[in-house]
């Protein structure tokens, strides 16, 4: 479906949508400007992400969900946008990964928020001030919106821990998107953030066995100057719609379609298989 320029311009802008329009203006200006929404295509890549975030959004949130097997089965089948179709095209050795995945996951929580205080299945949200699923919003330096995995607060500052995905543990790949997470978070708590962490849920070159990778807080101020100066010229009159060729074509739906990007048409670009 086709909405108008005045339906999909959004007031806020996400870390998703400043980032499309870094990679490829034209994606940006069919996706959030003209609201062109192609269905998704699968991956293996995809899915494995849904199914995994599902599982560490929820851990241990109730007592019900302190149970791995349930919850396994829970991710699997609950996973947002990810339908039996998809589910249907994992391999055993698929699966088996992600199982194992979560499993990892479910030691790495027990480890980092443990008390003796409570019941290996009783949640310990409340008692380490653990915040899931946090939406958030700003004004200022420019309109911003959100969804941060998980942070907690203790005596030194609020902690942002974020859950990633890929083969490998590249934290130059997210440290933009967490530096303003914690640059918005820190406003919206006035409180500051004293660490930003990345857990690597499935890369393969992670060290000693430790999935947790610090991110450096000192880039913050120059990062949000950078954004800043990017949503200006989003919202401003030299806005641009032009198509890039770049690795992220591979995973573009307008690949290779001559009504939205007839540049990828003339390099040779196939359309994207359909599930």
């Amino acid at each position: 479906m086709v909405m108008s320029m005045a339906e999909t311009k959004r007031k806020t802008h996400s870390y998703s949508a400043l980032s499309t329009y870094e990679s490829c203006t034209l994606k940006y200006d069919l996706s959030y400007m003209r609201g062109i929404w192609l269905p998704k295509i699968y991956s293996y890549e995809l899915v494995k992400g849904l199914i995994f975030h599902g599982y560490a959004e929820l851990y241990k949130s109730t007592k019900e969900f302190a149970n791995h097997r349930y919850l396994i089965d829970y991710a699997f089948t609950h996973a947002d946008d990810v339908s039996p179709e998809w589910l249907g095209k994992l391999t055993l050795e698929e699966r088996q990964t992600i199982i194992n995945a979560c499993k990892e996951f479910k030691e790495w929580w027990d480890k980092k928020f443990y008390s003796s205080l409570y019941a290996p299945d009783e949640p310990v949200d409340e008692f380490f001030k653990i915040h899931r699923e946090t939406k958030l919003y700003g004004d200022e330096p420019f309109p911003f919106n959100g969804v941060l995995d998980l942070y907690y607060e203790d005596d030194k500052g609020l902690h942002i821990i974020d859950y990633k995905t890929p083969k490998n543990a590249k934290i130059d790949t997210y440290r933009s998107q967490l530096e303003l997470y914690a640059y918005f978070l820190g406003k919206k708590e006035d409180k500051p953030v004293s660490s930003i962490s990345v857990y690597f849920a499935f890369a393969k070159d992670v060290k000693n066995g430790d999935r947790v990778y610090p991110v450096p807080l000192t880039r913050i101020p120059k990062t949000v100057e950078k954004y800043s100066a990017l949503v200006t010229e989003i919202t401003g009159p030299n806005r641009k719609a032009e198509a890039t060729l770049n690795w992220l074509c591979d995973y573009c739906p307008y690949r290779g379609l001559q009504e939205y990007c007839p540049v990828s048409v003339i390099a040779g670009a196939k359309p994207q298989p359909q599930a």
